[in-house]
């Protein structure tokens, strides 16, 4: 008991460094790979999962839409109107705006 008592904050030291090493391995580490690259070895596709191949055939689906643009030619799209409102520039405030100023009204750094 008196071992203990002579070595409790050393040993509790030790117990939080041991715990906050678990806890980081387990947090940061694991099997360290990518989740966007997938393990192809000697060729295998069995390594390929399910969701890469849906992802691939959304690619796919995606790499195969064509869209038409003769909407832009027509009439109707032509004779739309430009509703924009032009800015107008406006004079820039105070550099920092949450910088104190003095009663004088200059900035103090």
């Amino acid at each position: 008991m008196k071992l203990l008592k002579k070595y409790k904050t050393i040993l509790i030291v030790i117990v939080v460094v041991v715990v906050g090493g678990m806890a980081y391995n387990s947090y940061f580490g694991g099997e360290g790979g990518s989740i966007l690259t997938s393990d192809l070895t000697s060729g295998s596709e069995s390594a390929v999962s399910a969701a890469d191949n849906d992802l691939l055939t959304l690619l796919l689906d995606i790499r195969s839409v064509k869209l038409d643009d003769s909407i832009f030619s027509e009439e109707t799209f032509r004779s739309l109107e430009d509703f924009s409102q032009e800015i107008v520039p406006e004079p820039i405030g105070r550099e920092n705006p949450f910088i104190p100023t003095d009663l004088s009204g200059e900035e103090t750094e």
